[in-house]
């Protein structure tokens, strides 16, 4: 009789509290590793706790637990488990599938991760083309904007296989990289598109920048950066220091270079014969260029009839000239070739005047090398240099004489002056070495740099006082605005808004759903915890009632 009531005697924690606890410390431990990447304190205690209740199950009621491996109660109630298990071991696979093989929907309503299918087209045709060079994406994105980088990186990758790798991206942090980010004027979120290998942008056409998050101007920019145009140089030849082709410290090849490597113009240095000569290869006013320009630096002598009249002929037809004047203090230069001065007055509203400019309060290093700052903020040439409080440095320019009463159809904007305390020296003055002024002696500011359109020829005319703006000894300093004068001359920058443009689509708004951290901790949890989780629990709890 005692034998019997021990057997049947229930164990102190009953087993269904046991089973609870188990159960629990189990779900704490895989949600702790779930939420934080690793058990941590909670997610080991609760591991434990959870195998104690088991072994104390086992302990205190081993009958029950045999029994829930045993009869019909394990039949069925271990079916709906093995069920349960099954099901959500097939939702992981599917998972693991699909990040594997980075299948991807865009549920946007304006396919807002993928190229549409006027960009897959542009794109793919870019990338079909032998002659287009490679184009970079450089990303600005911080960890504010992580989530918004990863699903771009769909679009940025879109671009990089349409285009057959002719399209490459990088992902910059604008807080870790403040330098590039300032080199390309960037902010967190823009997207800077330029010919892949370039790290000097200098303010010219062949860097764009799209701002938010907008497909087509992305596309559009690509397509910009991608098309070069037929645009040409002409450097005339006339014995100058300053040369195109010329590497040394006086020469002008940095910005011909420039012109000719990274823009893809056509840069010839040519005299006038090659330029009137019958049946010449170099052909101005040619009508199937998109843009030419002609470009006269300094001279070691006066320019000759037959080169006046090239100039003259060219600039009345509509035609696009440079100017840069040379210091002159021999004599004998570009600014004092009286017949082209005079023309220069008298159609153009701008000439050089005999005299230079020495600037003792506001130089680099010598009165002889004025640094300007007064720049025009609004005029292409001069406006980046302007923002950046850049400043020029010409050897002893040539002011630049505007004329009161201006041609007909003719428009005329000073671009850079010298400080007030500049002033003005004749030639005969600096070669007697009397540099000091006088009461009599003119002072600033001076215009030295000045540029006339005419809006019924169409043609552009650029007059600089020094031709150091071109040559490579202050390369570094007035690279910016030299190679604006000459994008400008040419209209350069306006075949860009005539290029065809990927059109935007009306779509229908997408709703914006917005969640704090918590919100999306919250659903994260339900969807990857609770739901599955809570399914197998149900099973579990199904199987223990069947068994009694």
């Amino acid at each position: 009789m005692t034998q019997n009531q021990s057997s049947t005697q229930q164990p102190i924690i009953p087993p269904f509290i046991l089973v609870g606890l188990a159960v629990v410390g189990l779900l704490v431990a895989f949600a702790s590793l779930l939420v934080s990447g690793a058990l941590g304190i909670v997610g080991w205690a609760a591991l434990g706790v959870g195998a104690l209740a088991l072994v104390a199950l086992a302990v205190l009621a081993p009958q029950t637990v045999l029994s829930a491996f045993s009869g019909r109660n394990f039949r069925f109630g271990g079916t709906s488990v093995l069920v349960t298990v099954v099901l959500l071991g097939a939702l992981i696979a599917a998972y693991v599938i699909i990040a594997n093989f980075e299948v991807v929907w865009d549920v946007t309503g304006n396919d807002e991760f993928k190229l549409n299918t006027q960009a897959q087209e542009a794109i793919t045709a870019l990338g079909a083309d032998p002659n287009i060079q490679a184009i970079e994406l450089i990303a600005f994105y911080d960890s504010s904007l992580r989530s918004e980088q990863e699903r771009r990186e769909l679009l940025f990758q879109d671009y990089v296989n349409y285009s057959n790798n002719k399209v490459s991206y990088r992902l910059e942090d604008p807080n870790r990289n403040p330098t590039l980010a300032q080199f390309y004027t960037a902010v967190n979120g823009d997207i800077v598109v330029q010919l892949a290998g370039n790290e000097d942008p200098a303010g010219v056409e062949k860097v764009q920048t799209a701002f938010g998050f907008d497909q087509n101007q992305i596309t559009n920019a690509i397509l910009s950066i991608a098309s070069s145009g037929d645009f040409r140089a002409y450097f005339l030849n006339i014995d100058s220091d300053v040369s195109s082709e010329d590497t040394e410290g006086l020469g002008a090849s940095e910005i011909s270079g420039i012109l000719s490597d990274r823009l893809r113009w056509t840069v010839n240095e040519v005299s006038s014969i090659d330029l009137l000569s019958t049946g010449s290869e170099f052909e101005l006013l040619d009508e199937t260029a998109d843009g030419e320009v002609l470009v006269v630096i300094g001279g070691n002598r006066e320019l000759r009839e037959e080169e006046v009249e090239l100039i003259t002929n060219y600039v009345s037809e509509g035609g696009h000239l440079v100017l840069m004047a040379a210091p002159d203090i021999d004599g004998l230069a570009l600014a004092s070739t009286g017949t082209l001065n005079d023309w220069l007055k008298q159609n153009v509203g701008l000439s050089f005047s005999t005299d230079v400019v020495i600037d003792p309060s506001q130089n680099f290093q010598s009165p002889y090398l004025p640094a300007i700052t007064d720049l025009d903020t609004a005029q292409y040439i001069t406006s980046n240099m302007a923002a950046n409080n850049g400043a020029l440095v010409l050897q002893l320019p040539r002011q630049i004489v505007v004329e009161t009463t201006l041609p007909e159809d003719v428009t005329v904007t000073p671009i850079a002056r010298t400080s007030e305390g500049s002033y003005l020296k004749s030639v005969e003055s600096l070669l007697a070495e009397d540099i000091e002024p006088t009461e009599d002696t003119v002072k600033g500011p001076f215009v030295v740099m000045a540029v006339a359109e005419n809006s019924n020829s169409g043609a552009r005319v650029v007059l600089v006082g020094s031709q150091d703006l071109a040559s490579n000894q202050f390369g570094s300093i007035n690279l910016d605005v030299s190679l604006s004068t000459i994008v400008w001359a040419t209209n350069y920058q306006a075949f860009f808004e005539s290029l065809p443009r990927v059109a935007s689509d009306e779509f229908n708004q997408d709703i914006p759903i917005v969640a704090t951290n918590d919100v999306i901790n919250q659903i994260n949890f339900v969807n990857l915890f609770a739901l599955p989780f809570g399914i197998l629990f149900i099973g579990g709890f199904v199987w223990w009632n069947r068994r009694k």
